[in-house]
């Protein structure tokens, strides 16, 4: 099922820092893989609130 709902939020750009807030991690091979939930935030403290732009 897909959503119809679009994000706003703006793209992230290679090599921008971010903070992933309540993500769900797993680990492989000593690798890490991030998944985003319905309570996942990603902050970008160098552009401040993306909402107020």
């Amino acid at each position: 099922m897909r959503s119809h709902y679009v994000s706003t939020q703006p793209l992230i750009d290679e090599g921008e820092q971010v903070r992933l807030v309540a993500v769900a991690t797993s680990w492989y091979d000593g690798r890490v893989s991030v998944a985003l939930t319905g309570w996942s935030r990603i902050d970008s403290p160098e552009r401040g609130r993306w909402w107020d732009a």
